[in-house]
């Protein structure tokens, strides 16, 4: 379902408190007051709440949901799983790269990046948007997280080597 301005207006009637998020300094024994939260699974409960948003907010029942921003998400009775197969693909069709043999380690242990090997890139707004692209991956893909990192430290002024290492990366 997608309410449009459905968080501009909200009334909450009831007090809902949490812990402060990590990094909030909060005398002791204090806590934060939610100004609202939805969760839970009770299917009553549900309709009645889209029967409710539907009399105050223009809605578009949009079904079950299968894809959003970028994850594609399977339910099962119990689980739900996000994978980004389809975002993966579509990175390496942006980088011209869906024929190639693929990689079985995310970066090679010989390779040493630093911020002078290699020639400058003529223009670095690829490299940081397939980089930007790979760092969005690593929601679902954690082994990357690392290498992500270390080809993310470059975006400033790219070079072919870091070109390269970005390529090995999404190969694998």
């Amino acid at each position: 379902m997608d309410l449009k301005n459905v968080f501009l207006n909200g009334t909450l009637y009831e007090e809902a408190y949490m812990k402060p998020p990590p990094g909030t300094t909060l005398p002791a024994q204090k806590v934060c007051l939610l100004p609202h939260a939805l969760y839970g699974d009770n299917p009553q409960a549900i309709s009645d709440l889209q029967c409710y948003l539907g009399k105050h907010f223009e809605k578009k029942d949009l079904g079950t949901l299968n894809y959003f921003l970028g994850l594609e998400i399977l339910s099962s009775s119990n689980d739900y799983y996000l994978s980004q197969a389809k975002y993966a693909s579509d990175l390496l069709s942006r980088s011209s790269i869906t024929d190639s043999i693929t990689s079985s380690t995310p970066l090679d242990p010989n390779v040493r990046l630093t911020p002078f090997d290699g020639v400058l890139l003529d223009d670095s707004t690829l490299y940081r948007k397939l980089v930007d692209s790979l760092i969005y991956l690593t929601v679902t893909r954690l082994n990357i997280t690392y290498v992500v990192h270390i080809v993310s430290q470059f975006m400033v002024a790219p070079r072919t080597i870091h070109f390269t290492v970005f390529l090995h990366i999404a190969l694998y």
